[in-house]
């Protein structure tokens, strides 16, 4: 059975995308014998063959097979990191100041769920980062993301006052930070930095295989 679909306009020819022009040439020619259909009205020609509709609006016949291929869309390969935050030494409070990700083009996003910071990323290749900042004027970027389908993190400490994570995290992917690029290619999955002060600031990852990983930022 046909499925017949409505398209307004033309394509303006065989070779182009849009315009004003008559539809594009069926791919297999003109079918059937009578005369040509009026305005509102089609017939009902076999799947695979295609009718040119009446102007100001074209018709065709698709096959009902092909018409669900065409609008199935199949589901993105995409990782979840899910990191929870947690403080072991009270003399200081610290808090996210800022949240950003690596080409937003590859679906980076951060969440806030359930008390755990949520980084949901679109395929490898790809990171985000949290800036953390304390009342005693303490300060951290941590890293998290995949690369070559692997996770990985990073801890930079002791920031400047143009060190933000909109500065830090595009560093993981250029020539000019060699050293921030090794530290995506070692894919750890744990690792730690003491600050100026000497606070120990660490991750592990607790899940460190699949797409759905997890990981606990400890602040001590």
């Amino acid at each position: 059975m046909g499925t017949y679909i409505t398209f307004q306009g033309g394509n303006g020819g065989a070779g182009g995308g849009g315009g004003s022009g008559g539809p594009a040439p069926p791919p297999h020619g003109y079918y059937g014998p009578g005369p040509n259909p009026g305005p509102g009205q089609y017939y009902p020609y076999p799947p695979g063959d295609w009718r040119p509709f009446s102007p100001p609006e074209n018709m065709y016949a698709l096959p009902a097979l092909f018409l669900v291929y065409c609008l199935t869309v199949s589901p993105r390969t995409g990782y979840r990191i899910t990191a929870q935050v947690y403080h072991t030494n009270r003399n200081a409070s610290f808090r996210v100041v800022e949240q950003t990700v690596w080409h937003y083009a590859n679906g980076g996003t951060w969440d806030h769920v359930d008390g755990a910071y949520v980084l949901n990323m679109g395929g490898s290749g790809t990171c985000g980062s949290l800036r953390f900042l304390s009342n005693t004027g303490e300060n951290f970027i941590i890293t998290l993301g995949v690369h070559n389908y692997k996770r990985w993190g990073d801890i930079v400490t002791n920031l400047a006052s143009d060190q933000t994570g909109v500065i830090i995290t595009p560093q993981y992917y250029s020539n000019a930070h060699r050293d921030r690029e090794q530290q995506r290619e070692r894919q750890l999955t744990t690792y730690n930095v003491s600050n100026a002060n000497g606070r120990n600031i660490r991750f592990d990852y607790t899940v460190t295989e699949g797409k759905d990983l997890r990981v606990n930022i400890i602040i001590g």
